[in-house]
């Protein structure tokens, strides 16, 4: 029994009762909708019609995987969920060989794989690309293959031009599609539009305002550009849509330590949430012992990690690199040379199979800056900034720079430290000058006049 009612009011538009068995569900779903319009008075576009008719055609069982895998597809960004996800497309595809939409979704779910590194091979670019195009040709006026080929642009080929030839596409077809527009305000936030951005980001989330992704991506902009309130209240909102989602509560964490550098408090935010639970945040845990220079603590924190490295799309950081730091911290260097030296080996090892890894060269870097070679830990971590400046990449492209910076400062070289730091601190990054007062990286800095200026927040940001 649908009802249509007024919010403002709480008044009647429409109501109508309907009976129907369960295989013919479809249609019913497609003729409610339809009706729904007509008493709002709103006119379908034809791609609109057309997408109602096409549900009506689908294979029941293959419709059921599809909207399964859109809920592990789209819950976050955890690889186990993105497998399950696959399987589920890859059956609903066998079960209905002509389902465009499940070729879209499989295609951009082959971008994801490859751009947040769970699998950075040319077979998982090239099935990207492959089901892109499929569901092209099975369906050239549907917007969904536009949009996976404009992902497979952008997260394979890091090429902005065509990915957003590709949205426009999609988005001519389905012009309030929130998918679409967090697709071209990605690409903008990656050539460093951040403003233009933040403003599609926003708009997405106006139009579709349940999707936790959006909201998170929305929060993580404003957070790059240092509005901290803002962002923590969109954190908040992803927050109650996906309470087991451990990403929101960890950038909500790390917001509250660039807003103020309250340690406690973004400790108190990650204690008892699913980031703990997350490798990214339980290295942010490490990070938080460091801060407060509780160095005994941050290498129990680090005993109880399974992994040896913390990753992501921005960083490479294998544990030893860790350790060895905080021994340096403690006054330890023999221990810390020992952890340095290892960390060098691992790295070594991972870059002889990824050797153009900007993550992995820059961390190199530090590790020779920590073993006292100047020459080498420049040269690496020039490599990185080379390999993916800021004009190409504003996001990850400030990660390697605030690495370079670390560098310059452990080799000695204050004034190019500077010169970095000012750089991050003038354009969006996740460095605030909050961050730099807590930060035992930048203590050799903390007498320069320079240094001051930019941890009190006075410097022009």
């Amino acid at each position: 029994n649908p009802q249509l009612i007024k919010v403002e009011d709480a008044t009647q538009i429409w109501a109508q009762p309907y009976e129907a068995v369960l295989a013919g569900v479809f249609e019913l779903q497609s003729e409610i909708a339809s009706k729904v319009a007509r008493a709002l008075d709103v006119t379908l576009l034809a791609s609109e019609r057309k997408g109602l008719e096409d549900v009506r055609k689908r294979n029941p069982e293959a419709y059921d995987l599809y909207l399964r895998a859109n809920t592990y597809a789209d819950r976050g960004y955890a690889k186990e969920d993105w497998e399950i996800a696959q399987g589920l497309y890859v059956r609903a595809i066998k079960l209905d060989p002509n389902f465009a939409q499940a070729y879209a979704r499989v295609a951009k779910l082959h971008s994801d794989m490859y751009w947040f590194h769970h699998d950075r091979t040319e077979k998982r670019l090239e099935m990207a690309h492959q089901s892109a195009q499929k569901a092209i040709e099975l369906d050239p006026t549907h917007p969904d293959g536009y949009a996976a080929m404009g992902w497979y642009y952008y997260h394979g080929l890091l090429e902005y031009g065509p990915a957003l030839e590709q949205f426009d596409e999609a988005l001519r077809r389905r012009p309030q599609s929130a998918q679409v527009i967090y697709g071209i305000a990605a690409v903008r936030r990656r050539q460093g539009k951040f403003q233009k951005a933040l403003e599609s980001f926003e708009k997405a989330c106006d139009i579709d305002p349940r999707d936790p992704t959006l909201l998170f991506n929305t929060g993580e902009t404003h957070a790059l550009m240092r509005n901290f309130e803002d962002a923590i209240r969109y954190f908040e909102r992803a927050i109650i849509l996906s309470p087991d989602w451990g990403a929101s509560y960890g950038y909500k964490a790390e917001t509250m330590l660039l807003k103020d550098g309250d340690v406690a408090a973004a400790r108190a935010l990650f204690v008892g949430t699913p980031a703990v639970g997350e490798n990214r945040f339980a290295f942010s845990l490490v990070n938080l012992d460091i801060y407060e220079r509780r160095y005994e603590e941050a290498l129990e924190s680090l005993d109880r990690i399974s992994q040896n490295t913390s990753e992501s799309q921005f960083y490479y950081v294998p544990l030893n690199l860790v350790r060895a730091m905080v021994y340096g911290e403690m006054g330890n260097h023999r221990m810390k040379r020992v952890y340095y030296d290892s960390a060098r080996i691992f790295l070594e090892a991972e870059l002889a199979k990824h050797p153009d890894d900007p993550r992995m060269l820059v961390s190199l870097g530090i590790a020779h800056a920590g073993l006292g070679q100047k020459e080498k830990a420049i040269r690496y971590g020039l490599r990185a900034v080379e390999l993916l400046p800021m004009s190409r990449e504003a996001y990850r492209g400030a990660y390697l720079v605030q690495g370079l910076a670390r560098i310059y400062t452990m080799i000695g070289d204050h004034e190019a430290a500077l010169e970095r730091l000012e750089l991050l601190l003038s354009v969006p990054s996740q460095l605030s000058p909050a961050l730099l007062r807590i930060d035992p990286v930048w203590d050799p800095l903390r007498e320069y006049p320079r240094f001051k200026v930019l941890a009190s927040g006075e410097a022009p940001v």
